[in-house]
């Protein structure tokens, strides 16, 4: 409709995306997130989150990992409502969880115990090879610039158009 209710938007977007070394070199992954969305009409909203992870040869610093992430609200016209962000840096013998909002919450502990995040250190599908020995399908779907294009060959965009 054209007032989506609380919790609901008229238009949702994400994007994520991972990274992973090189076969036979150090573990480490790299993955990301962000999302947003918002609703029309009287009363429209705006929101959000994001977060990354960042671990083993990935992760800066001298780290074993860390981890940052916000949130956000917004009103139609872009005037922020509410944010929060979050991080947690992960060492030898501990992780340091910091964080705060924009209502004055707040935090900044360091844990011990030698605790370290889990994270998979390779690619869990076994790389491209692996993905395709489980699908084979993918290699005969469709590119949507393809898609595009009439039967003449022209028009469309090809990958550009993605």
């Amino acid at each position: 409709g054209e007032h989506a209710e609380y919790g609901h938007a008229n238009e949702w977007h994400e994007k994520w995306g991972e990274e992973w070394p090189r076969e036979g070199g150090p573990n480490g992954a790299f993955k990301w997130f962000d999302r947003w969305a918002n609703t029309h009409g009287e009363g429209a909203r705006k929101w959000g989150e994001s977060w990354e992870e960042k671990h083993g040869l990935y992760a800066p610093d001298g780290l074993a990992a860390r981890r940052m992430g916000e949130a956000w609200e917004a009103d139609c016209w872009g005037n922020e409502t509410y944010k929060k962000g979050w991080g947690e840096s992960h060492f030898d013998g501990g992780v340091h969880k910091y964080g705060g909002d924009s209502r004055g919450a707040g935090w900044d502990v360091t844990e011990g115990s030698g605790e370290h995040p889990w994270y998979e250190g390779r690619p869990h599908h076994g790389g491209w090879q692996g993905a395709l020995n489980h699908s084979p399908f993918l290699l005969g779907v469709e590119r949507r610039g393809d898609r595009l294009r009439d039967a003449t060959g022209s028009g469309g965009g090809g990958w550009d158009a993605l």
